[in-house]
């Protein structure tokens, strides 16, 4: 049965087209008040399709939910999936030649821990062709975690399976087609202890490898967890199996991926001791498919606990992971060296004054960008936005270097005695920069911890200063008048110019270091158009009203009493 549903919101999204890419950050939500679920994304042609389940206010029903969105955030399409007295979650979506399958599992409202695989056919335009519901023996309780398609179109369904009398649980793993016919289907059951299934991928050999965690009775009590990786043939044949951890520790959960180079990259936290101290550090294991270690590679220091959620591998030298927090309200994206494992970047991106839950990280070949996707819980309050009812979806885009926002080139200058001029560089989401000083000088510089960057004049004057901030091949360019003399600071007070807030809602105040008698303001947008032309007399601080405009960038133009021009950009949101 299909839904149409009413697209509520779509807050904290600016959408920018800088040069070939796109970044933008959005937060959805289905329906008002609804608790909101997200499990992952998929990549269209023509943008995302975002999938999980919400909860229906006061029921105890949870409905599979889908929402397709363009490339620029915008909504195109939603679709609510639901059945009396039913709990329905989307976990994976695949594409097919003429429209999606999705694999979900369907339990009943007070039905207990049965929660069977339930499979859904859509077409293009998300109409629902067929539902299949995949049953087991009435004495097993299946609850899917997620699946993956194979390289023959076959999807194999991962997630945990208990006995009707709960005395252990298992590792439950089964191999379907597109029509949902059960084509094989295993567990790994271990005594005492209860299993929980991560992640499975398929290895170039035909076979499978499964990452996963175990709960186990520990004469201390509850709480104690160890990770396990399974490597098994093309039938679910176990070949070998590996356990992380330690019998007073809480391992958490781990993600084992099939690298393309033949190999399994096993990604886990660090063994901690259970109920001492929730901070982790971070381990990466490259074995090869009979589990020979090729090398390993532990990160630090401790975060706070941030779980594995998937690996990407763009190429046979880089992989990149997502994390998730449990009490910051951040998603961290990472990069790192497949040949060592060394960290190469971490970028955090952040939605609202909520935690951040999920981060399904999924690479973007168009211009070479990641999508992220999750859903989070909010805080509310102070200068957090409205809350919308329970949890919203959250989607981050970002570049090929994980920014989530387009280079932003920003420098303040001082000048000192001796035709010194610094910049207190203020560059944002660069990862190389170029500045001409304006008399033949041209630096280049690349992501460093150094806010001062300092030039020497040969002779005084005036000069034109210009940053060129680049990143993924796009690039912001900003440029402004510095003056080099002997006489230094008390000459160039002048340039001291304070503006805030930046970004803004609806307005920004200048603030001079000295009374000005006549200041002139242009604002111009990125084709270049004057949208504002101001003047004020005897002047110090000025408040600029901006709530007329569409949200974007803007260059604000400013000249003082004595023609020296200022030039800043201002974001808009």
């Amino acid at each position: 049965m299909r839904k149409l549903i009413v697209f509520i919101s779509l807050m904290c999204c600016a959408a920018q087209v800088v040069a070939q890419h796109i970044y933008f950050k959005g937060r959805y939500e289905y329906q008002h008040n609804d608790l909101a679920l997200n499990y992952g994304n998929l990549l269209l042609p023509d943008g995302y399709l975002l999938y999980g389940s919400i909860k229906t206010p006061m029921i105890n029903e949870y409905s599979a939910a889908f929402l397709k969105i363009d490339p620029f955030g915008n909504k195109i399409d939603s679709l609510i999936i639901n059945e009396p007295n039913k709990l329905i979650e989307c976990k994976s979506v695949f594409a097919l030649q003429n429209g999606f399958i999705a694999v979900c599992h369907k339990g009943s409202n007070g039905g207990g821990n049965r929660y069977d695989p339930y499979i859904i056919r859509l077409n293009a335009n998300l109409d629902t062709l067929w539902t299949k519901t995949i049953v087991f023996g009435s004495d097993t309780l299946p609850f899917v975690s997620g699946a993956i398609m194979c390289r023959d179109s076959n999807l194999v369904i991962f997630g945990l399976v208990l006995d009707s009398v709960p005395t252990s649980g298992g590792i439950m793993i089964l191999k379907i087609d597109t029509l949902g016919n059960l084509l094989n289907f295993k567990s790994f059951v271990f005594p005492n202890e209860y299993q929980g299934c991560a992640s499975v991928d398929q290895t170039y050999d035909g076979g499978f490898v499964i990452a996963g965690s175990s709960s186990y009775y520990h004469p201390l009590g509850p709480g104690y967890y160890k990770d396990i990786v399974i490597k098994t043939d093309s039938l679910f044949n176990q070949q070998w199996i590996y356990p992380f951890g330690r019998n007073d520790a809480d391992n958490g959960s781990c993600v084992a991926k099939a690298m393309s180079d033949s190999t399994i990259m096993i990604y886990t936290p660090i063994p901690i001791q259970a109920g001492v101290n929730p901070m982790r550090e971070w381990y990466f294991r490259k074995v090869t498919y009979t589990n020979q270690l090729i090398w390993e590679n532990q990160h630090g220091p401790a975060e706070d606990i941030a779980w594995p959620r998937n690996l990407v591998e763009v190429d046979d030298s880089t992989f990149y992971v997502c994390r998730q927090f449990s009490n910051n309200p951040k998603v961290v994206l990472s990069k790192y060296d497949g040949n060592s494992g060394n960290l190469l970047w971490s970028r955090e991106s952040r939605v609202g004054c909520g935690a951040h839950i999920g981060g399904s990280l999924n690479y973007v070949p168009d211009d070479s960008g990641f999508i992220i996707t999750g859903f989070y819980q909010l805080y509310g309050g102070g200068l957090c936005p409205p809350d919308t009812g329970s949890q919203d979806i959250f989607v981050i885009k970002t570049n090929c270097e994980g920014f989530a926002d387009p280079p932003l080139a920003d420098f303040i200058p001082f000048s000192f005695p001796g035709f010194e001029v610094v910049l207190d560089n203020n560059t944002m989401y660069y990862t190389s920069m170029q500045i001409n000083w304006g008399d033949g000088d041209v630096e280049y510089f690349g992501i460093h911890s150094d806010t001062l960057i300092s030039h020497y004049y040969q002779t005084q004057g005036t000069y034109t200063v210009t940053m060129i901030a680049k990143a993924c091949g796009d690039s912001d360019t900003t440029s402004m008048s510095v003056v080099a003399s002997t006489l230094g600071l008390d000459e160039n007070d002048k340039l001291k110019i304070k503006i805030w807030p930046n970004p803004t809602d609806n307005e920004v105040s200048i603030q001079f270091n000295e009374l000005l008698n006549e200041v002139n303001l242009e604002l111009f947008d990125v084709t270049g158009r004057n949208c504002l032309t101001k003047q004020f007399l005897t002047s110090k601080t000025i408040h600029l009203e901006l709530s007329g405009l569409n949200p974007g960038i803007y260059l604000l133009r400013i000249t003082d009493q004595n023609g020296i021009v200022f030039t800043k950009k201002i974001i808009l949101k």
